[in-house]
């Protein structure tokens, strides 16, 4: 008989989708704060968000033990082009951990990202998820940054700020919208400038997403002053919390207790699937402006029942006083980096940027 730690990798397949949503289900992430992530109803359509996707099984005698995915992203560094390669979706049956198949996953991921001329390779865990940080530490990963992934959670309806016209975006908008977007984040580590037509690229990659998604902020004289899309994570991937930490515990609790007497926001707890809207692409020329757009989105949510917000940044970034009013539920995210070429390394003082749809 094959030993138990004999698998080979392999490049999933349409057939491969069931049992890799069966072992999603029975694969809860983290420590403290623990959920499942299924994607539903396509499997495949979380990893098509970047440029050449792929899903890799491990494999034994027919059976598949975990999956891994990667995808290509280009980013600026310097005023150079680099290759970036990320890896995501990293999970393992229970039956089946502890005998080196997420290694062996990372492995043969790496050698695909080197042939394919990345640079480096990054990904990202949750706050407390300990085991995912110690396997990648142990595969040569370094923590380059801990950000801010807020949840902000929409119950009543706000009062939007006399900023301007907040309205859909149309075609005729994307040249400005790049524009803004360039400007937001220039200097920033990880992030590409946009044109309209790779701006437009981009977008067609988020399943169900349109311009009908793309709020845009109009100023007299007709200038674009931010920009928020929200993507409905729901078509894409089915997030059930298993636990909460300590700290979601606490405010959990002391949301239910105020919900007895006023309205208030609600936080899923254990067993409870999140409804959730993924916001990107954001640009704005001042926190005011973003806020103005958030508002008309956060009045959106409430009329359709989304539950969840999120987006990512900096801990110390001055645009989430744009958060101001709304009530948010704050995580951390841990970026890791791997370099695959010599003498590559990202500088230590320039702010990240990260797209929310890598959460």
């Amino acid at each position: 008989m094959q030993p138990m730690n004999q698998f080979h990798i392999r490049e999933a397949t349409p057939e491969d989708s069931a049992a890799l949503q069966g072992i999603q289900a029975r694969s809860p992430q983290g420590t403290g704060l623990r959920f499942t992530t299924v994607n539903k109803p396509d499997f495949f359509a979380r990893a098509r968000v970047y440029h050449r996707p792929r899903v890799f099984v491990a494999e034994q005698e027919g059976i598949l033990l975990g999956s891994a995915a990667s995808g290509l992203r280009e980013v600026t560094l310097a005023g150079e082009t680099h290759r970036a390669g990320y890896e995501f979706q990293y999970f393992v049956d229970p039956a089946h951990r502890r005998k080196g198949v997420a290694s062996a996953l990372h492995r043969h991921i790496e050698a695909v990202l080197r042939s394919e001329g990345a640079s480096f390779s990054y990904l990202l865990t949750a706050e407390d998820n300990l085991p995912s940080m110690r396997l990648f530490e142990k595969e040569g990963f370094t923590l380059y940054r801990t950000l801010r992934a807020p949840f902000l959670l929409p119950y009543k309806k706000m009062v939007a700020p006399g900023q301007g016209a907040v309205r859909p975006a149309v075609p005729e908008d994307l040249p400005a919208i790049a524009k803004l977007l360039n400007e937001t984040w220039n200097g920033f580590v990880l992030y590409k400038p946009y044109t309209a037509e790779s701006l437009q690229e981009s977008l067609a990659c988020l399943h169900g997403f349109s311009l009908e998604n793309l709020f845009v902020l109009e100023r007299n004289g007709g200038n674009l002053t931010a920009c928020v899309g929200y993507w409905d994570w729901r078509k894409i991937t089915e997030i059930t919390v298993q636990a909460l930490n300590t700290r979601l515990k606490i405010i959990r609790a002391a949301l239910n207790l105020a919900g007895l007497m006023t309205s208030a926001p609600s936080l899923p707890g254990p067993g409870e699937t999140l409804t959730q809207w993924c916001l990107t692409p954001v640009g704005f020329s001042s926190p005011e402006a973003l806020r103005a757009v958030l508002v008309s989105i956060n009045n959106r949510a409430v009329a359709e029942r989304v539950g969840q917000l999120f987006l990512v940044g900096e801990r110390r970034s001055h645009w989430f006083s744009a958060l101001r009013g709304f009530f948010t539920a704050d995580t951390l995210t841990h970026l890791y980096v791997k370099p695959l070429v010599d003498a590559f390394s990202l500088p230590s003082d320039a702010p990240v940027f990260l797209d929310a749809v890598d959460l």
